[in-house]
């Protein structure tokens, strides 16, 4: 399978190099220690290392699940072989499926207590009062000028239009007018109408982000960073059993497996 990295943010001791890994080239299976440059920065308390899945979609790749020292989630990418190496950043196929989509997941702990403090210090827009305790909620880490999130939301209208109760977390790192729109779309009556403006790109931006809005977007996005989400849109919901399940941006068959439930448990 073909797929291109994006640009990757690497810690310091590892500093826009590519490691070697130490594996066994004659293995074809990935070697179940983790790779020293990892257990080293763990060892000095750099990291925390989490846990470890194999890649399905490419071959001798293993996806490694580690925890900052600020609490930041980030998966390093190992592979084997005789050019085997370790890297960081995301990891996109040639159908345009971003792999720590997946992964980052599956590999997350239940962060429930770390989302939850977004209800107290951080800023969750929609029509309603947000509820911390609601499993029937979709929540979307989103930022204006993202054309992802725009098409994540049109994706989404059928299942609006169908009552799913759907609540945006926002972000600001694309434009300088991010936060100015966001304070409009605070301040908007009807929410559901900016939103939809705003998207178009006929939103007349009427309020201006002041302190506070700009100190809850900042506390937004480390949230965010803490879930391990890496780019917006990100997609966060509480199943039945209220675990917090965390994916990017998502079309068909699995939105629609997403909010379904969502929908039905907000019936009962």
């Amino acid at each position: 399978m073909n797929f291109r990295m994006n640009r990757s943010v690497f810690l310091p001791l590892l500093a826009s190099v590519m490691i070697s890994a130490n594996v066994n080239a004659e293995n074809q299976q990935i070697n179940q220690e983790y790779p020293s440059v990892l257990t080293d920065a763990e060892r000095d308390g750099y990291l925390k290392i989490i846990d470890s899945k194999t890649v399905s979609e490419i071959e001798n790749m293993r996806a490694i699940m580690t925890q900052s020292d600020d609490g930041k989630y980030r998966i390093y990418w190992q592979t084997t072989g005789k050019n085997g190496y370790i890297s960081t950043g995301d990891i996109v196929t040639e159908s345009g499926f971003a792999l720590s989509s997946k992964y980052a997941p599956l590999l997350t702990p239940a962060q429930n207590e770390t989302f939850d403090k977004l209800f107290n210090d951080g800023l969750i827009l929609g029509d309603t009062e947000p509820k911390k305790d609601s499993n029937s909620t979709l929540y979307v880490f989103y930022e204006p000028f993202c054309s992802y999130c725009k098409k994540l939301h049109t994706n989404l209208q059928p299942y609006l239009d169908r009552g799913l109760d759907m609540k945006m977390i926002p972000v600001s790192w694309i434009s300088p007018q991010s936060p100015d729109v966001i304070a409009t779309l605070q301040s908007s009556s009807n929410f559901k109408d900016a939103l939809a403006r705003s998207d178009r790109g006929t939103l007349d931006i009427t309020a201006k982000a002041d302190a506070d809005l700009i100190e809850k977007l900042n506390f937004n996005r480390s949230i965010m960073a803490s879930l391990g989400i890496s780019g917006t849109p990100g997609v966060v919901f509480k199943d039945k059993n209220n675990k917090l399940q965390i994916t990017g941006g998502v079309n068909g068959k699995a939105l629609e497996n997403i909010v379904n439930p969502l929908i039905e448990r907000a019936k009962q």
